[in-house]
């Protein structure tokens, strides 16, 4: 006797929610089922939302956060210090230092690190970028890597080096 599936379109869920980082298939079952069983108001929403984001948000071509503007609040203010860069790993780790209300410098988002180990070199990041908008800026005297990695500290004296 065959086993019993989720219909085929709950399995097309299923998996469009499973590639999503972090989500196994557990999870994506479980957000699958939770959508299933939402008002249908609510997954409008939510599907709203998912395309009115994917259409809208970019990346600012200049310091590579997210904004739904031609180039983002932080890179078109010009009281923030021009001479002072933060270089993050993704967008989350800008907005964190941004809450904190600490830091009135510009950034850089390198959209990874690079962690041979893990198969990711300097290509699949914006490293490449960031060299190239430190040398076109001459304005940047300092250059400061916020990461929870220490053997990634090479970064900024190699950068340093350059200014």
């Amino acid at each position: 006797m065959p086993q019993y599936q989720f219909p085929l379109a709950m399995r097309k869920l299923i998996a469009e929610l499973a590639k999503l980082p972090t989500i196994g298939e557990k999870s994506a079952t479980r957000l699958a089922y939770h959508l299933i069983n939402s008002k249908k108001a609510n997954t409008k929403e939510l599907a709203d939302a998912l395309l009115e984001a994917k259409e809208l948000v970019h990346l600012c071509p200049i310091c590579f956060g997210i904004t739904d503007e031609e180039i983002c609040p932080i890179c078109s203010n010009k009281s923030r210090d021009a001479s002072i860069l933060c270089i993050v790993e993704k967008p989350a780790d800008l907005i964190a230092i941004e809450k904190s209300n600490s830091f009135y410098g510009l950034y850089h988002v390198l959209h990874g690190l690079w962690s041979p180990l893990r198969g990711i070199g300097p290509e699949e990041t914006k490293i490449a970028d960031l060299i190239n908008r430190i040398k076109r800026n001459f304005s940047v005297q300092n250059c400061d890597l916020s990461s929870k990695t220490q053997s990634q500290q090479e970064i900024p004296t190699k950068i340093n080096e350059l200014i």
